[in-house]
């Protein structure tokens, strides 16, 4: 499955570093990190909903001392578990290429973990709107493209702010 989640942010890393050679990989790698936390909350939609509606597990562990809170962190970190090989190689990417101080590496870790956390929130919350199974792995695709690409993480974001609306 980490496959899936490194396939487009390698491609896109490789591509912009071979448009824009210096900042292009700098935006690929930061944007890679971006995707690969983006993709691990939006894959909880799925995991949830299958949870939920076709092994009945929510039900069970409601049935046990175990916090909602516990519930939804534990599986929002086992997707994490998927993307870790993604979250490792861009972030040695990041080392090896951004000099970084202390206090930058901490104000992106802070960063990233929000993005995942408040991502995985809205997943988490998206998979009980489902009712078929069969709906939410196309949702999870969508949402993860429009969040992935939509936001200025690949692209500056003065492409955005132009007097006579969105160039592209």
């Amino acid at each position: 499955m980490d496959g899936i989640y490194l396939a487009t942010p390698i491609s896109l890393l490789i591509l912009l570093t071979v448009l824009y050679r210096g900042i292009g990989m700098i935006m690929g790698i930061v944007g890679g990190l971006v995707w690969t936390m983006l993709s691990s909350g939006t894959a909880l939609i799925g995991d949830a909903a299958y949870y939920r509606l076709e092994l009945k597990f929510q039900q069970m562990i409601v049935a046990t001392p175990t916090s909602p809170l516990a519930y939804t962190i534990g599986l929002a970190l086992s997707e994490v578990i998927f993307t870790l090989p993604g979250i490792v190689l861009f972030t040695v990417l990041l080392i090896l290429k951004v000099p970084i101080n202390l206090w930058g590496a901490l104000e992106i870790m802070a960063s990233l973990v929000l993005l995942w956390y408040a991502v995985s929130s809205i997943a988490f919350y998206s998979s009980t709107l489902f009712t078929y199974i069969r709906y939410t792995w196309a949702v999870v695709s969508l949402l993860t493209l429009a969040l992935g690409v939509l936001p200025p993480v690949y692209y500056p974001a003065t492409y955005l702010a132009v007097p006579g609306g969105l160039r592209i």
